[in-house]
């Protein structure tokens, strides 16, 4: 014989209890609430089902067999067209409905508190551009290129070390890569304050940026040495200093991609008296 019984809560807030006496044997079935006999059923031996309500609320009370033993449930019925399920319906709805309106507007404040950041970090950016732009207080920093395309620079001022985030500057001289180096301008007082100048690189990186662009020229022009390469290079470096090497880096680039340096600016200063007259020293 099998006893099981639980408890229940009606929507009045007053509590049941239900239970039922199973004969795994004879299939003899008494199901009660509280001392309430409300059903008798003979010979229930195999999966069975008994649905009744409790105020509002249809309940299932169900019998499952597994092989020579039986698995007891009992729960609400949200499926079948009642009163309450209906009632529960419009109720749920209305609560995906506010769940909605609740994401739009946390959207909506995401994006405005995301917008008030990026106007404080930009103001925070334009405050320090305006403070420091032109500071004598100068520090070597690198570079390294996000995921995201962002820069982060960090450099070091009165033996603390400084992190920063920046867009990529409109005015660099050639495509920013991680581990370039450049110097920085700072507020004394407020090191914090700071921004990354790309047109003082270090002379580690105008070394780099010659190898750059000595590259670049051997892979466009295969038919020159080496040697003929550098001499190429010194004279572009006399005459502009490191945006010479920006103009053979760019040469192939159209004005309309680069605006400082491109094959128009390449073509002028290869082709500009002086550089014609020291171009006999590379023969």
């Amino acid at each position: 014989m099998a006893q099981h019984n639980w408890a229940y809560t009606g929507g009045s807030g007053k509590q049941y209890v239900v239970g039922l006496y199973h004969g795994t044997e004879s299939g003899h079935l008494m199901v009660y609430c509280d001392l309430r006999i409300i059903l008798v059923e003979f010979g229930i031996l195999q999966d069975y089902t008994y649905s009744f309500f409790i105020e509002d609320d249809l309940l299932d009370l169900t019998i499952k067999r597994q092989n020579d033993d039986f698995r007891y449930g009992f729960k609400v019925n949200r499926i079948v067209d009642t009163p309450k399920n209906r009632a529960r319906n419009v109720q749920e709805k209305q609560e995906r409905r506010w769940m909605s309106v609740s994401l739009v507007i946390v959207g909506i404040l995401a994006v405005l508190l995301l917008g008030a950041w990026w106007y404080n970090k930009r103001f925070t950016s334009d405050e320090a551009l305006m403070q420091v732009q032109y500071s004598g207080w100068q520090a070597p920093a690198k570079v390294f290129v996000n995921p995201d395309a962002t820069l982060q620079y960090s450099f070091v001022a009165n033996g603390k070390a400084y992190e920063a985030t920046m867009l990529p500057p409109q005015n660099a001289p050639f495509p920013l890569e991680s581990g370039d180096e450049f110097m920085a301008r700072y507020d004394f007082e407020k090191p914090h304050l700071n921004v990354l100048d790309v047109q003082l690189p270090t002379p580690r990186q105008i070394a780099r940026y010659r190898q750059r662009a000595a590259a670049q020229h051997s892979q466009l022009h295969p038919d020159l040495n080496e040697k003929e390469i550098e001499c190429l290079l010194d004279i572009a470096f006399e005459q502009k200093g490191f945006a010479g090497y920006a103009d053979f880096y760019h040469q192939k680039t159209a004005p309309s991609q680069n605006a400082l340096h491109n094959q128009e600016t390449y073509g002028r200063l290869t082709r500009d008296i002086p550089f014609q007259q020291a171009l006999k020293n590379c023969r």
